[in-house]
């Protein structure tokens, strides 16, 4: 019998949730119980309570799943809620021509930085011929140093990250299209543009395989026939667990995802690729060849019985 997994949550986005154990015995094997940084069973195994007694996640979920549910031991555990520096709102800042500036210093040589953050800043100037310029000064703790997974500060252009338009070919290979960070937690506010096309003559189909949006729709994903989000162009929308599948009327998709500034889940993964629909005018022609023949073979017996008569008429 498949296990039964507890998820646990916090009341607002920015804060994370540590795990502690407070009862004397080990609970390991197949009685032990494995806890997952994330809404689903799809987030990062951050490894089982055997492993270790003090647990601490990087997101406002976390799950705990029994290695085997019929022989799952009792475990007193102590939760506490903790807040983050940074609570997952992308942060907008405005860049000045010419004018240096300084993002919020997040730690310092004496303090260090705090652990678990996932700080998002939206750089922008009011002028399209500007460029923004980007400075670091510091120390990031590096890929497996102290048993850690190592830090990492990640740099998107327009046309890389979610604030902007990005533009995807699609062709007969299946490719992945997923939301900011999936499967971990997408940025709130989030608004994200894909403009996908094919060559002519071709239509997209894009097949959700995964889903964990709000469910009232809060969060949800659009597509449009086309690049313009018009009502003509409309295609439809999914949100919460849903998996449908969509096809383009054209050569060209567009997918608009919009997020909230509340609560967020672990985002989507999507599929996409061309097909070729065979000619639409193949079966009229052939239902109108075999209706001509047959309108051609009632006359020419009609035609063949008249004159039989009229020979006959004759004869008499």
């Amino acid at each position: 019998q498949e296990s039964c997994p507890l998820r646990l949550w916090t009341e607002k986005q920015g804060q994370t949730i540590r795990l502690e154990v407070v009862s004397n015995d080990i609970i390991c094997g197949p009685r032990g119980v494995n806890v997952y940084d994330g809404y689903s069973l799809k987030a990062r195994n951050m490894g089982s309570l055997c492993d270790s007694r003090t647990i601490r996640g990087t997101a406002h979920n976390m799950i705990l799943k029994p290695v085997d549910r019929t022989r799952t031991a009792p475990v007193y555990l102590k939760l506490s809620v903790l807040n983050s520096t940074c609570n997952g709102i992308v942060q907008k800042k405005k860049a000045i021509h010419d004018q240096v500036r300084e993002l919020p210093r997040l730690a310092s040589s004496e303090t260090g930085q705090a652990h678990d953050l996932n700080c998002t800043y939206l750089l922008e100037s009011d002028h399209s011929s500007d460029l923004v310029e980007v400075t670091l000064e510091g120390r990031l703790v590096e890929w497996n140093e102290y048993n850690c997974q190592g830090d990492v500060i990640k740099f998107y252009d327009e046309k890389g990250g979610c604030s902007r338009e990005t533009e995807l070919l699609a062709n007969s290979t299946k490719q992945i299209l997923t939301s900011p960070n999936y499967p971990m937690y997408y940025p709130m506010n989030s608004y994200c543009i894909y403009k996908l096309e094919a060559p002519e003559e071709h239509y997209i189909v894009l097949e959700v395989t995964d889903s964990s949006l709000e469910n009232d729709c809060s969060d949800n994903v659009k597509l449009y026939n086309g690049h313009q989000q018009t009502y003509e162009n409309y295609i439809g929308r999914w949100c919460g667990d849903e998996t449908p599948k969509f096809k383009s009327k054209g050569n060209k998709l567009l997918v608009v995802f919009t997020a909230d500034k509340e609560y967020n889940s672990g985002g989507f993964e999507a599929k996409f690729y061309t097909t070729v629909d065979e000619n639409p005018l193949l079966f009229p022609i052939i239902i109108g060849a075999l209706s001509l023949a047959l309108i051609t073979a009632v006359i020419s017996v009609i035609v063949y019985i008249c004159v039989q008569r009229k020979k006959k008429l004759q004869r008499s």
